[in-house]
């Protein structure tokens, strides 16, 4: 309780129900630390941890746990995954993680979850961190709180650089505190998540930079990469996206104000989806994926990409709305069959365009409107 100005060396701790667990303090330093839990339990110990960081009980001096620094660490439940979560944290005002590895537990590597609406959760760094489900663990970094709007305090300055988030069985970041207001991941790696790899439901100012996403979600419908959803807002997400994923990056509910950038391979279904209510979404980057559509009377172009085969020969009166979601852009169909795409609707052409094989149609979006912009006979 309210330890300060200690330093913990060296330290190897085994079999244990609770780790270590810090109330308040300032200026405690942690390296060399090995610690290996619930050895001889039988099933999940519910509370259990390997190290947990939480306000004193009492107001006053050092209250918050304060420049604490973690350094060469590897802490693990058994292979059984008997111990609830790795690291608990319910309040901090600056801790510092670096080198280290956590996992093997059952509910999250990482719980980030405070107990007193106003306490600070401020400054939590990660470098060089490795979370760790050993396909045991249903979360990687688990951000959550009693009930919603329950946390009123500052939640700001979260990084986790070079860190790598693997073999979760549900999501490798799990994001849901409203009061979450500032994280950044720099070139990380997520994979072999089953559900996402990141997906945030609540809280704002997110941005991912320079990260590798390969192999989440199964290739399953509703799994993917990255899932904004519900309350989320000014993020950013820029990295490469590789197969195997059934979506790169999907945006639904009142998520709003999204910004994504980046290399995409060989994802199965979209690139990027959304069923956003929200019109601020970008879309940047390059893919190699080809886009072969087939056609409809109402075609949906995805929202990401300019240039789409289309096959088939079913005669097009109108492109989605809701699928352009860009004022301005460009794109360019190109076919292998004979359909028309009929003059009319929200098609504004010069005259009927009856395609053969190897006939281009290039379209410009304006006020809802496709216009042509140019067509060629080949």
């Amino acid at each position: 309780v309210r330890p300060q100005n200690v330093e913990l060396h060296n330290l190897n701790i085994q079999d244990h129900f609770g780790g270590i667990h810090f109330e308040g303090g300032a200026g405690v330093y942690i390296s060399d630390l090995v610690m290996f839990g619930g050895q001889f339990y039988g099933s999940v110990q519910p509370g259990s941890y390997l190290l947990k960081f939480s306000s004193a009980a009492t107001s006053g001096a050092n209250e918050m746990p304060a420049e604490y620094a973690i350094a060469n660490f590897n802490i693990k439940a058994n292979g059984a995954a008997y111990l609830e979560d790795g690291i608990v944290i319910e309040a901090s005002d600056g801790i510092w993680f670096s080198t280290g590895h956590v996992g093997f537990t059952s509910a999250a590597a990482l719980r980030v979850q405070p107990v007193n609406a106003t306490d600070s959760l401020n400054g939590l760094n990660f470098s060089n961190v490795h979370f760790d489900a050993n396909f045991n663990t249903a979360k990687g970094v688990y951000y959550t709180e009693a009930s919603l709007g329950f946390h009123t305090g500052a939640c700001f300055g979260h990084t986790y650089t070079g860190c790598q988030f693997s073999l979760f069985t549900q999501e490798g970041m799990r994001l849901q505190l409203d009061s979450l207001d500032g994280m950044s991941i720099t070139g990380g790696r997520f994979n072999t998540n089953d559900q996402w790899a990141i997906r945030m439901s609540r809280g704002s100012g997110l941005a991912i930079t320079n990260c590798v996403f390969k192999d989440n979600g199964n290739n399953l419908a509703g799994s993917g990469h990255v899932l904004f959803e519900n309350d989320a807002s000014n993020c950013k997400v820029d990295g490469i996206f590789r197969a195997t994923a059934y979506r790169a990056v999907q945006i639904a509910g009142t998520a709003a104000n999204i910004l994504i950038d980046g290399i995409f391979n060989g994802i199965t279904f979209e690139d990027v989806f959304t069923s956003s209510s929200n019109e601020n979404i970008s879309i940047g980057g390059v893919s190699d994926k080809s886009r072969t559509l087939a056609s409809s009377a109402e075609l949906q172009i995805p929202i990401f990409g300019t240039e789409f085969t289309i096959t088939g020969n079913t005669n097009i009166t109108s492109i989605r709305d809701s699928a352009t979601r860009s004022e301005g852009r460009i794109i360019t169909l190109r076919f292998n069959s004979t359909p028309t795409v009929v003059d009319g609707g929200n098609l504004v052409l010069s005259g009927n365009f009856v395609a053969t094989p190897n006939d281009t149609l290039t379209l410009r979006n304006m006020n809802g409107a496709w216009l042509e912009l140019s067509r060629s006979a080949n």
